[in-house]
């Protein structure tokens, strides 16, 4: 099969396609007050994007979690083996 012939044979799918989709759905009038409403939205505020944050926010908040998980780590250590650095549960 030409590659002529597959384009057009595609085509043509798409073309009937279209034409079902013409047929089976009947066109419908926006309201006026809508679109103008729509408009003005898109327009006047500009579209945000959730979840995007900065590099620098990110890296603060990593370096800040790691910090606190090994000094929370060392407590924790410090607290259970004492002052002369032996354990206390031992005794």
């Amino acid at each position: 099969m030409s590659k002529e012939n597959l384009i057009s044979r595609n085509l043509k799918g798409v073309q009937d396609f279209e034409a079902y989709l013409n047929n089976t759905f009947q066109p419908v009038t926006p309201n006026p007050e809508f679109v103008t409403r729509l408009n003005d939205q898109i327009r006047m505020n500009p579209p945000q994007i959730a979840g995007v944050r900065s590099a620098l926010k990110v890296y603060i908040l990593v370096v800040l979690g790691c910090g606190s998980g090994i000094f929370l780590f060392w407590l924790i250590r410090h607290l259970i083996r004492g002052k002369n650095g032996y354990s206390s549960i031992a005794e």
